[in-house]
């Protein structure tokens, strides 16, 4: 059983998840050469923790992948960014 959150909560989390992180700082990180979830939550600063549960959330969000600015972000099964031409 896992443990519930209020819709108020819910909103101050994906607020801070776009803030800190968002779909372009998943991009900017990309851009900068990081490979891996720990090189995109240095670049990000954030913990892997919080990198985790933000790409969860956009998983839930988006589904398998969303298409931004040129870019196929890929959630699922595996984070990859794939740059459009």
């Amino acid at each position: 059983m896992g443990i519930k959150i209020s819709e108020q909560e819910l909103l101050a989390r994906v607020k801070a998840y776009n803030h800190m992180v968002g779909l372009t700082g998943i991009i900017r990180s990309y851009e900068n050469g990081c490979r891996s979830l720990y090189e995109m939550a240095e670049y990000l600063e954030v913990t892997e923790g919080f990198l985790a549960e933000v790409l969860e959330a956009y998983l839930l969000k988006y589904g398998e992948g969303v298409t931004i600015d040129n870019y196929y972000i890929i959630f699922e099964p595996y984070l990859s960014i794939v740059k459009m031409i």
